[in-house]
């Protein structure tokens, strides 16, 4: 079964060392893409975040607003919350 949750990405590093993502949610999981966007949108106060698409502990996709996000945005989404 699909579920769904909110992602919040943010850039952390500095000039020197570089940049990257980091990455935050309260891994609250949802039945539909919309109720997660809404929870996102009702904690951060914003829709500036992206939807994890899951089944189980498998990441499917992962949305920014309509459009799906990158493989390497997938990747880091992967590593930090130990999806598959």
């Amino acid at each position: 079964m699909k579920e769904y949750i909110y992602v919040q990405p943010q850039i952390v590093g500095n000039l020197e060392d570089g940049f990257e993502y980091s990455h935050s949610s309260d891994l609250e999981r949802f039945k539909t893409r919309e109720l997660a966007q809404k929870h996102g949108e009702d904690l951060l106060e914003h829709d500036d975040f992206w939807v994890a698409e899951l089944e189980g502990d498998k990441l499917l996709a992962l949305y920014s607003g309509e459009d799906e996000c990158d493989e390497e945005e997938m990747d880091g989404v992967r590593y930090e919350f130990c999806f598959k």
